[in-house]
């Protein structure tokens, strides 16, 4: 077990490096929002090799049994062997079944006054006897994915003070997480839940760009990183289940580049269902494919590479929150239609990246010449590719989805 745990969510493993050992995190979201998610996903990330102590406020346990088991992340883990993870590793603090009158759930710690702050620390207690018997604490993690229900069928003080205990449990175990809903509470609540010494804070809400809304969240604060630089990013997010759960999001990415450069094969290679529409093997309409790898989704669209489709190009760019160029790199003659289509594309102000295609080819022009040859502005980067190979695959979306989140805040 070392300092760090990687949690599956993106940005949080790549800026932070992952969660820090005995970090205390608040995730606060905008109501109706699913905030909450990012929690529960990282309680599902990490059940495998950690004790995950889960505090519920909102469901019975054999339904959120049941939402962990239905996130499949890309990892491909059987559900057998989720299931066995699960029987073995998470443990249920069920304040739910009290609020609502329903049957408690055996094998569960069950808090029998919801309303009294006692009750809950009390059950928290055993379940950390609990943890230590099965494991050890400094693999544990607490995540309570609406503590705003705490603090509604209590007061405000006494939501504060469940949150001190568990700020001085959060040196005993690996990570608390607890996601509260910004409701209208107090600014007094507000400044003493920031008064808590919270580790890392992820702010998720929402916004309306064309009559779409779209939901982010981004790291507003974390104690071993530069928060200034890391909070201007806002990640784009959607949550599937059944499905991969919470991930970051593009909704619209365009695939394109000449002809025979390799984009449908892109496009099959990382989608988890696609449709080529192709005459002779040639695309003669457009590619799609839904995206799901490494914590990314997207919708993707693959476009033509023949000029007489350069209308569907414009078409689609003026809606694309982000463009792949899709350039073989054993080919330099057709470098002057990729220039073409990148001009196009350019002009529609989006976030590109260049895919330099077939690098396991004997002639393959580096990433550089690529670039020389392609004469690209300086924002443009280039990523090596081997389009049927998903890691590759994956480095160029992770590339383009770092521009995306960058630039104008992440928004479209």
């Amino acid at each position: 077990m070392g300092d760090f745990i990687q949690t599956g969510i993106l940005p949080i493993d790549k800026h932070l490096g992952g969660l820090r050992k005995h970090s205390f995190v608040l995730v606060e979201h905008e109501p109706e929002v699913e905030g909450e998610y990012l929690s529960i996903q990282v309680a599902r990330n990490v059940i495998e090799n950690s004790i995950v102590i889960v505090v519920l406020t909102s469901m019975i346990p054999t339904k959120f049994k049941e939402k962990i088991i239905n996130i499949q992340t890309s990892e491909e883990t059987s559900r057998a062997k989720l299931k066995e993870a699960i029987d073995n590793n998470l443990i249920i603090i069920d304040g739910y079944s009290a609020l609502v009158g329903a049957e408690r759930t055996e094998g569960t710690f069950y808090v029998e006054n919801p309303s009294d702050i006692n009750s809950w620390i009390e059950q928290i207690n055993n379940a950390l006897k609990e943890a230590e018997s099965r494991n050890s604490l400094e693999n544990t993690f607490i995540v309570i994915p609406y503590f705003s229900v705490i603090i509604d069928i209590s007061d405000e003080k006494s939501g504060i003070d469940l949150m001190k205990y568990l700020r001085e449990v959060s040196s005993k175990v690996f990570s608390v997480i607890i996601a509260i809903g910004k409701w209208p509470y107090t600014e007094k609540f507000w400044e003493k839940v920031r008064s808590l010494g919270f580790d890392v804070i992820i702010e998720v809400s929402r916004y309306i760009y064309k009559l779409r809304e779209y939901r982010y969240f981004r790291i507003k604060y974390c104690s071993w990183r530069d928060s200034r630089k890391i909070s201007q990013s806002k990640y784009l997010f959607r949550v599937e289940i059944p499905g991969p759960g919470f991930t970051v999001y593009i909704p619209k990415v365009v695939i394109t580049g000449p002809y025979n450069s390799g984009k449908s094969t892109f496009v099959s290679t990382i989608s988890k269902s696609s449709v080529s529409v192709d005459f002779m093997g040639t695309t003669v309409a457009l590619d799609f494919g839904i995206l799901s790898i490494g914590g990314i989704s997207a919708h993707v669209f693959g476009t033509p590479g023949q000029e007489r489709f350069d209308e569907i190009l414009s078409y689609l760019a003026k809606e694309a929150l982000g463009v792949i160029l899709i350039v073989d790199s054993t080919r330099p003659e057709t470098f002057e239609r990729a220039r073409e289509m990148l001009e196009k594309l350019y002009l529609k102000d989006v976030p590109i990246v260049v895919a330099a295609n077939k690098q396991d080819l004997e002639g393959a022009l580096p990433p550089e010449k690529v670039r020389e040859l392609l004469k690209l502005p300086r924002g443009i980067p280039v990523v090596p590719t081997v389009a049927y190979d998903r890691n590759s695959v994956f480095r160029v979306f992770e590339k383009l989805y770092e521009i995306i989140s960058q630039s104008s805040g992440g928004y479209p």
